[in-house]
């Protein structure tokens, strides 16, 4: 029986290591799938939670496999008579297994029937086959792994650029940087408030004023290269300060004015001498012959006995009238009261004309 047996044990033999790694592998990827998760909740990184439960489902299915097959799925001489009569036998081969020991005659001939019927069953009758239960729950097994371990990645990747960023922004926060005011030409003017200035990255400076010396005018905020700034307020301040940086006030001469005796006085003489000078129909009269304002003025001197001062004191617009007796204050005033005059017009141009009085 052991020799007629040998062959087909062989061929169940090796179905039933397939079926024990399809099983155990049902095992592996639920504890796979659990590490994963477990790993994912402390908050592992990538490595740590593939390497643990990579190591986890390795060492349930290596202890899972040989149990299962020892238990469960190694063919004996019984399993191997029950698989040969399932393919048509009609229970001649586990006839043939219980009936083993007997020698009496019918035993005899119901063994050579089995055995000849059994010879003529070819090895590749014995198919691979697992139950539909095991074909579920080993998908299951594959979707919970999957499932697990692309949520933990998404997760662990998550977590992991925040802790850099918020290592990052650690490292923003402690960086420091140097800036530093000064004026682009000594002697120019000066900076009021602190000149230099330690800024912690992203932050801003207090602000500083340039002031111009004597002769000076504040023009523009530069670099070193004389490159202006954009930002030309003044007083100034830098903010999300990112680098060390160096600020220039320039200042530029301011022009001075001529001066009113030499240059206005002199230039408006210069122009009448010029324009007397050049005038052709100007008649060349005698410097001994006197004017008729001269002769006018001596005349009326004595007429009256003597020189008139207070009429020429009011002869105050064209030297020629006398606006003594004619300025009247209410008719002006009932005047400028018809005409579009703010009042405070009027008030000056009445203060004005109080200064004509004698």
């Amino acid at each position: 029986m052991d020799d007629v047996f040998k062959k087909y044990k062989k061929r169940l033999a090796r179905i039933g290591i397939g079926k024990a790694v399809a099983v155990a592998l049902i095992f592996a990827l639920f504890a796979f799938g659990i590490a994963v998760l477990i790993a994912w909740l402390c908050r592992a990184g990538i490595p740590v939670i593939f390497g643990v439960s990579g190591a986890a489902g390795a060492a349930v299915f290596a202890i899972a496999l040989p149990i299962l097959y020892v238990k469960r799925f190694r063919p004996t001489e019984r399993t191997v008579a029950k698989r040969l009569d399932a393919l048509g036998l009609k229970e001649r081969a586990i006839t043939m297994y219980e009936c083993g020991e007997d020698v009496s005659g019918m035993a005899a001939l119901q063994r050579q029937d089995a055995v000849h019927k059994i010879s003529s069953v070819p090895q590749g009758r014995l198919k691979y086959s697992l139950a539909l239960p095991a074909v579920l729950l080993l998908l299951l097994g594959a979707a919970f792994a999957a499932g697990t371990a692309t949520a933990s990645v998404i997760s662990a990747a998550a977590t992991q650029e925040e802790a850099e960023e918020e290592t990052e922004e650690e490292i923003i926060a402690e960086t420091t940087f140097t800036v530093i005011y000064k004026v682009y030409e000594e002697g120019t003017g000066t900076i009021e408030g602190l000149t230099e200035q330690q800024v912690k990255k992203g932050g801003f400076t207090e602000e500083v004023t340039a002031v111009p010396a004597d002769g000076y005018r504040f023009s523009e905020w530069v670099d070193e290269n004389a490159v202006p700034f954009a930002n030309q307020n003044n007083p100034r301040s830098e903010v999300n300060v990112r680098a060390d940086l160096v600020v220039y006030a320039r200042f530029e001469k301011v022009s001075q004015p001529p001066s009113e005796d030499e240059d206005v006085d002199g230039d408006i003489e210069s122009d009448k001498g010029d324009h007397e000078k050049n005038d052709p129909d100007k008649e060349e009269k005698d410097p001994q012959e006197p004017t008729p304002s001269e002769g006018s003025q001596e005349g009326e001197g004595n007429a009256g006995g003597g020189s008139d001062a207070s009429s020429a004191n009011n002869n105050v617009i064209d030297g020629t009238q006398d606006y003594k007796d004619n300025f009247d204050r209410e008719t002006l005033e009932k005047e400028l009261a018809g005409r579009d005059i703010p009042d405070e017009l009027k008030d000056i141009l009445g203060d004005y004309y109080d200064t004509l009085k004698p």
